[in-house]
């Protein structure tokens, strides 16, 4: 026992002495700042912070527990801005005993333009930290370095050009043999020829607002403006829809957004005499096509975003909606007029392309 305590105390002693000998450089940073304009005092911290947090260094709220003070000073002057940036060692007992590794200060015209320099300006004070590895922190700083606003804004302006592929399946009921169209009676046709399935693939267009509320939250108002052909017509269909999204930000240049979705038709245009209205059960209609249109339809998609720029990304868009109920649609063949409404059940798979803007940057970059 005794033996085995003394390994112990001789270990620990050991331990603290080659840990004098060898600097450990302490990672908890303090950052303080203040600015002539608010802005520019929130903009330094959130970012000065996310480069430290980027580059491996504890960023604490409370002075005492820092090893380093990151201080920076942001002044308006006659050629601009100017940013003065100092890097303290800590002082346990005294503020004012705070020893100063460094100062500079950096000019700028435009608060944006520093977000291509912010995390240099850290990495020039922060290299001088002793103990620190400058090899790992250059290594740090290029993997952390790409630019990721274009996927961190707080609204993006989207459009697309799709080319849905719209599913007509069709219901067996009022149909002899659950498929033919008649002449005569059900009980005793005096002529038949089946009907199938309708398909039909025609371009589209969609415009969207997306809201990006949380790093892992979207939610997308849109209007979407898609062609249809039936009965020997051209229609236009007015639909209104909410995307639901979660964005994954795999890649500095990539991000893939699956989500859920909803969609409300509000017009159909084109279907000759009258305008499409809704029954009291509230059935979108066209006069010369459709006898009833489904109410709304659900389904899921996934966004494929690629960075375009430093605000947009392109994107490819894939998805399938289901419209619950009945389609019916007016028959339109004269040799066989029986059942005068034919009923279907409609979806879309859904594929479109397109590219969105980005406004506002959000607080999370990464």
């Amino acid at each position: 026992m005794k033996k085995t305590l003394f390994l112990l105390v001789f270990t620990l002693l050991a331990i603290s002495s080659f840990a004098q000998e060898i600097e450990i450089p302490n990672r908890n940073i303090y950052i303080e700042g203040s600015a002539s304009e608010s802005y520019h005092e929130t903009f330094f911290m959130e970012n000065f912070t996310m480069e430290a947090e980027a580059l491996g260094f504890n960023v604490v709220t409370d002075r005492e527990d820092a090893g380093y003070i990151f201080r920076y000073v942001a002044l308006q002057n006659e050629d601009g801005y100017i940013v003065l940036i100092a890097l303290l060692m800590a002082d346990d007992d005294d503020e004012e005993d705070d020893a100063e590794i460094v100062s500079f200060s950096w000019p700028y015209a435009e608060i944006e333009e520093m977000y291509e320099y912010n995390q240099f300006v850290f990495f020039k004070a922060a290299v001088l930290i002793p103990g620190i590895d400058e090899e790992e922190l250059r290594a740090l700083m290029a993997q952390a370095g790409k630019d990721v606003r274009w996927r961190n804004k707080f609204l993006y302006v989207r459009v697309s050009f799709d080319f849905p592929v719209t599913i007509y399946q069709l219901l067996p009921e009022g149909l002899i043999g659950g498929k033919d169209v008649f002449e005569g009676t059900f009980g005793s046709p005096s002529k038949t020829t089946p009907l199938g399935n309708k398909v039909k693939a025609l371009p589209a267009a969609t415009i969207g607002f997306e809201l990006q509320l949380l790093n892992f939250l979207s939610i997308e108002p849109k209007i979407m403006f898609g062609m249809e052909n039936l009965n020997d017509r051209n229609l236009l269909n007015i639909t209104a829809g909410v995307e639901v999204k979660v964005p994954l930000k795999l890649k500095n240049n990539f991000m893939l957004s699956p989500y859920g979705a909803f969609t409300y038709p509000l017009f159909l245009l084109g279907n000759g005499k009258g305008d499409s209205g809704r029954t009291s059960s509230g059935h979108l209609t066209g006069t010369n096509v459709f006898a009833s249109f489904p109410r709304f339809g659900v389904g899921a998609g996934v966004q494929f975003n690629m960075k375009a720029g430093k605000a947009g990304a392109f994107f490819i868009d894939v998805n399938y909606m289901f419209y619950p109920g009945e389609t019916d649609i007016h028959n339109s063949l004269g040799e066989y007029p029986q059942p005068s409404i034919v009923k279907y059940r409609r979806s879309v798979i859904g594929l479109g392309v397109g590219y969105k803007l980005g406004f506002f940057d959000r607080k999370q970059q990464r």
